[in-house]
């Protein structure tokens, strides 16, 4: 049986979230130390604060699809494993290593 994937509204994946239990981006702070980036670089990539990246991080806050799309760019994988939806760290298109030039 052929399995298509459905896009998922942002409540339906926040709902979804909730129902497999997850911690919310749990995956951002080890991917920004792999990075060895500090939360200000991040933040300063995202257009936001330190203190607002730093609740991102702790599922405090909810991050919006393009702020995740742009760090699934800089970090060569997909928003799927960024929130922990999948485990495998595959990445999910062309990448630049510049995040100077994402915008």
């Amino acid at each position: 049986m052929l399995v298509v994937p459905v896009a998922l509204s942002l409540d339906a994946w926040y709902a979804a979230e909730r129902r497999c239990g997850m911690q919310e981006y749990g995956r951002l702070r080890e991917l920004r130390y792999e990075a060895r980036l500090s939360q200000q670089e991040v933040a300063d990539m995202l257009h936001c604060t330190q203190v607002a990246y730093s609740l991102y991080e702790s599922g405090k806050r909810k991050i919006s699809i393009a702020r995740l799309a742009i760090l699934a760019r800089f970090y060569e994988t997909s928003i799927d494993y960024m929130v922990g939806l999948v485990d495998e760290r595959k990445p999910a298109g062309p990448y630049v290593k510049n995040w100077k030039e994402i915008h």
